[in-house]
């Protein structure tokens, strides 16, 4: 009768490498997929602040991003363009190690109002007086936050190059879901 050996870390597989080596590889080509299928896919990310209430709440729901719809291959029949009213994930114009989730209100070749809220009474008034108008540059996008009396947007920095849009987002997921379409 012939005892089995009780295998350790160190053991000589069949293949010659030590078994530690063999599950280091295999954790390593996991990782390496989990990260392509997050960055090229789909992703779930954080969304905070108040800057999109009521649509995403402030406390932190979670939503679920793709870079696909907007940046894949042209001759792939899903690929669309921008359009108003997408919620998209960009690279904030003022810190461009930090996102941020905004709604796309304007395109290329739009005619925005800089601040369209209106006072009321007198300084409805003077607010139609002091209108600013911008017209959107080819290549960018104007971005808002859908609580425009707390949020840092296009308003602030100005339209945002296509460039730092980084994905659309599709659903947000948390206790009540709701599908962006």
């Amino acid at each position: 009768m012939s005892r089995r050996v009780a295998s350790s870390p160190f053991t000589i597989s069949r293949f010659g490498l030590p078994r530690s080596l063999i599950f280091a590889r295999r954790f390593l080509k996991l990782f390496a997929a989990v990260g392509l299928f997050t960055t090229t896919i789909f992703e779930i990310r954080a969304c905070d602040g108040f800057s999109m209430m009521p649509t995403i709440n402030w406390k932190g729901d979670w939503v679920l991003t793709s870079p696909i719809p907007y940046w894949s291959p042209s001759w792939l029949p899903f690929k669309k363009q921008i359009s108003r009213g997408d919620v998209v994930f960009a690279a904030s114009p003022t810190d461009p190690r930090a996102t941020v989730c905004k709604r796309v209100i304007g395109i290329a070749g739009d005619i925005i109002e800089v601040d369209p809220r209106r006072g009321e009474g007198l300084a409805r008034k003077k607010r139609m007086e002091d209108r600013t108008w911008v017209t959107i540059p080819k290549g960018q996008v104007w971005l808002a936050g859908d609580n425009t009396s707390n949020s840092t947007d296009s308003r602030d920095y100005g339209p945002v190059p296509l460039a730092m849009v980084h994905g659309q987002v599709l659903a947000r997921v948390s206790r009540q879901t709701k599908v962006y379409r």
